[in-house]
């Protein structure tokens, strides 16, 4: 079965950070950047009483409120205005295609809700 992925599909990126994982922080905003499908918005949800990191990418959205991993998601959910979500945290990195994969598996398996499951179990995929 093939299965096409829109050029142009609509999706957020929500970062909850407190803006203290420095270059992990900048790897994850060049693996957003160089996704082959790319993102409505990147909703950047800060705590405040913290700074701003100092990478910033296109598209970019800070949103500011309490700490709270929880409590970031949620705002970042909130202000997020696309239908699909893609919610990292602020230290990872990926690979080019990763948006396409995820997508790819939600069509396949008409999930609503997906999420990669890496190094879970001692490194097992």
């Amino acid at each position: 079965m093939t299965i096409n992925i829109p050029r142009q599909l609509d999706y957020s990126v929500v970062i909850r950070t407190l803006g203290t994982s420095g270059e992990k922080y900048h790897s994850l905003l060049k693996s957003v950047k160089n996704q082959t499908v790319q993102p409505r918005e990147v909703v950047v949800v800060m705590a405040h009483g913290y700074t701003l990191p100092p990478f910033h990418i296109e598209n970019e959205r800070v949103v500011w409120t309490r700490k709270g991993m929880v409590n970031q998601r949620q705002v970042g959910f909130e202000e997020s205005k696309s239908p699909y979500l893609l919610v990292l945290d602020d230290d990872i990195s990926f690979e080019n295609d990763f948006v396409e994969k995820m997508f790819r598996q939600m069509q396949s398996t008409g999930a609503d809700c997906i999420f990669p499951v890496t190094g879970f179990g001692g490194g097992q995929k």
